[in-house]
């Protein structure tokens, strides 16, 4: 199921579950060709997708297909987010309201991208390359360079499609990685370490 639903922070393309990634892009397709005339070039657009974490892989694909009709993906909410704060995740009641990025580049060996706040990167992270979030960092991309998120956001996480890095920090905890993971990775910090879960290829 596709819809567009108004929320007091804006419009929100809602994605629950679908069969398949072209279903979906054709539903999507139908959805705005019905109500082009409601939006003007460069209108932002949050995006929420049910357990998107099972979904990590169509996401690109997905806010390619949005933007394509001349709008912006502004964020992508959380099961549990707070529509009146529409970030990556959602925010902790005594956090900052910080900067949510959405940057598609690749990240080559040698450059370094360093982001304050929240952090989406849609391309790859090579290896010799390094990627700071202040706050949570998403990559939907191949990630073989250094990933470093929640310096400045407690609770944040990394969440990547695949984690080939050979150091990975989160907060003030940092980890050095014996094991390449190939599927979906979520990365949090706890207690003093840092906790790697794998998603699967669902």
């Amino acid at each position: 199921m596709v819809e567009l639903k108004m929320l007091k922070s804006g419009i929100v393309l809602y994605i629950d579950e679908y069969e398949d990634l072209k279903s979906l892009l054709l539903e999507i397709n139908n959805i705005f060709e019905n109500v082009s005339h409601i939006f003007q070039p460069g209108d932002k657009i949050m995006l929420k997708v049910e357990e998107y974490r099972k979904k990590i892989k169509d996401i690109p694909k997905i806010i390619e297909k949005i933007e394509s009709y001349d709008l912006k993906v502004s964020s992508i909410l959380t099961e549990n987010y707070d529509e009146n704060d529409a970030i990556v995740r959602v925010k902790e009641k005594d956090e900052p309201k910080m900067e949510t990025l959405i940057i598609s580049r690749n990240l080559r060996s040698g450059q370094k991208l360093n982001h304050s706040g929240h952090l989406i990167f849609i391309g790859d992270v090579h290896s010799g390359s390094e990627i700071i979030a202040g706050g949570t960092l998403v990559i939907f991309g191949n990630c073989f360079g250094i990933v470093r998120a929640g310096l400045k956001v407690a609770n944040s996480y990394i969440l990547s499609l695949n984690l080939k890095s050979s150091l990975i920090q989160i907060g003030e905890i940092k980890q050095v990685l014996s094991k390449q993971y190939e599927s979906p990775v979520f990365v949090y910090g706890k207690g003093g370490k840092i906790y790697i879960e794998e998603l699967g290829n669902e």
